[in-house]
Parts: C-alpha cells; sequence; structure tokens
C-alpha cells in the first residue's frame, strides 16, 4: 500500500469518526424532546430549564460547526496532497524526460551516417535463400 493511499484512508478514517456523535444525541432527538416537552408543559418552565435548554442547543450547534470545519479541512487536505503528488510525479516525469533525450542525442551522434542511396541490410532485403 502507497503512502498516498494510507494518507488517503486515514484521513476519510478520521473524518468518518468526527461525524460519530459520541454519546450526545443528534438534533433532531433533541428538537423532539423539546418539542414533546414544551407541548407536555403548557404552564411557564422554571428559568433553570430554559438556561439548561438553551445550553444544549449551543452545545449541539457548536458541534454541527466543528463536524463542518473537520470536512472542509479534510477535503482541502486531500486536494492538497493531491495536487503535491502530481507536482511531484510532474518532476520526475520531466528528468526521466530530459534523461531520454540526452541519451538519444548521443546515440545519434554516434551512429554512423547513411547515404538515402545505401541499401539496407537485413529485413529490408529483398532477395530471399531460394533465389540465391
Amino acid at each position: 500500500m502507497s503512502a498516498y493511499s494510507r494518507l488517503l484512508a486515514m484521513s476519510c478514517t478520521i473524518g468518518l469518526l468526527s461525524f460519530l456523535s459520541l454519546g450526545s444525541p443528534s438534533a433532531q432527538e433533541y428538537e423532539s424532546g423539546v418539542t414533546a416537552k414544551t407541548s407536555a408543559n403548557v404552564a411557564a418552565p422554571s428559568a433553570a430549564k430554559t438556561a439548561e435548554r438553551f445550553e444544549r442547543a449551543e452545545r449541539i450547534e457548536e458541534m454541527r460547526y466543528r463536524h463542518l470545519w473537520i470536512a472542509y479541512s479534510l477535503i482541502w487536505l486531500i486536494v492538497f496532497v493531491f495536487v503535491f503528488r502530481t507536482w511531484k510525479l510532474n518532476q520526475s516525469t520531466a528528468g526521466e524526460l530530459e534523461a531520454l533525450n540526452r541519451r538519444l542525442k548521443s546515440l545519434e551522434a554516434d551512429a554512423p551516417v547513411r547515404s538515402a542511396d545505401a541499401p539496407m541490410s537485413g529485413a529490408g532485403s529483398s532477395t530471399t535463400d531460394s533465389e540465391a
């Protein structure tokens, strides 16, 4: 497994784990609970209960924002890793192409110059064993 695959798998795992709500109720469960409690208690709620509900709603909202930041940061991390790996691959490919170009030029310089009128030997020969 390459380092890129491991990094991608690790970031996806962290992203999935960050979206789990460990022991805290989801927003829908909270909102349904608040609706049921308010309809059951038509009388004016006490100030302590109101403050508790407000704090609980704030915690859930902060958790939503935290998950949003984690998700965006994971996406940007994946984008930057992809761009960096593409750049590195481009650099190595450019170096290999340059080395091949130098090798080709040295082989062309060492090869004897053939005239256009000279017959080619080998596969291009028109005589066969049966004709000879």
